[in-house]
Formats: structure tokens, sequence, C-alpha cells
């Protein structure tokens, strides 16, 4: 039991670790001028200040922090590229971390100035170290949101990099066609 305990706090910290790493060479992310007040800001760590960025609950669409407006699509496509390079990051690091619960709304937006979005991958808590030596995958306890996990996890519970890959794709397919990968509301979604 205690084993397994500390294999938890282990993983929790792999993330942020690893994230924090390859931060350094950011500055302070401010509004530099931009329309966000401190009613929008989520908080300031390592990474310098946070700002709301969401994708919208209803329509499913980035919005411009604090204002409800509509993002463009090159702007929802520049959200997808930093949250792609924020995972090849981890997938690349030294000790290779896996992400393990990727979703849109793990991806925080960070308004450097108010036309621009920064992605920043957030909650951790998921995370695994990647397979070592000469192993394919980790096998672990099946965890994450349903509808992101690619098969192969949900059945046999073998985790490697390309699962975070599988979620990215059907996160990507939610930015752009604005629907969800499980939707509720329409009869026969569960």
């Amino acid at each position: 039991m205690k084993r397994k305990k500390e294999e938890e706090e282990e993983d929790e910290e792999i993330g942020t670790r690893a994230l924090k790493e390859g931060g350094r060479e950011r500055g302070k992310w401010g509004t530099d001028g931009g329309k966000c007040g401190s009613e929008d800001l989520l908080g300031e760590g390592g990474f310098g200040y946070v700002y709301k960025g969401r994708i919208d609950e209803h329509t499913f669409t980035a919005s411009k922090p604090g204002s409800g407006m509509v993002v463009a699509v090159f702007k929802v496509i520049k959200v997808a590229i930093g949250a792609a390079k924020g995972l090849c990051f981890l997938h690349n690091a030294k000790s290779q971390v896996i992400y393990r619960d990727f979703k849109a709304s793990n991806i925080l937006l960070d308004a450097l100035r108010s036309t621009e979005f920064n992605a920043k991958l957030s909650d951790f808590g998921l995370a695994k170290a990647g397979p070592t030596r000469d192993r394919t995958h980790v096998s672990t306890q099946v965890m994450g949101t349903q509808g992101y996990a690619t098969p192969e996890y949900v059945a046999i519970g073998r985790l490697t990099a390309k699962s975070d890959v599988y979620s990215f794709g059907v996160v990507l397919l939610e930015l752009l066609s604005g629907r969800r990968v499980v939707d509720k509301t329409i009869a026969g979604m569960e």
C-alpha cells in the first residue's frame, strides 16, 4: 500500500517538474496592455500569469478572455498547435511523461496580449512516467475521461505516448467540428 501511495505522489510531480524545466526560457506572461482584468486572472506561478480563456461549453469554440467573443479558426488552430507542442515536450523529455487525460478543458489559454492565445497544459494529476528501458508501454489502471482514451488503453490498460496522440486527435476533431466527443443531449449518446 505504501508503494502505491509513493508511486501516485511521484506521478503527480512528474508533469509539473517536466513543464517547469521546459518553461524556464519564457519570461513573465503578462497582460502587456491587454484587456484582461483581475477578475480574469486564474493565478500566477512558475510560468507567470495565466488568464481565463476557455472552450465555450455550449458552442465548443475558443473565446476571448472575459469577452464572450468567438475566436477565428486560425486562433483555434494556434491553440491546437500550442497544446501539441506541450504534449511533444512531455513525450520527448529525458524522462518521458504520458499525460493520460488530455482534453479541451485541460488546456488553459493565456492571453499574452488581448488578441493572442498561448496554450498551457494543466491538471497533471493522472500523468504517468512513460515506459523505460526496452518496454513499449506502461501497464496501469485505466483512468481518464470517457471518449478521450484509446480503445486499447480502455480494454487492456496499455498506456503509451500514442494514447495522448489519440486524445489530441479527439480534441482537434472537437475544436474543428464544434461538437463534443460525448454529448449527452443527443439521444443514444451515453
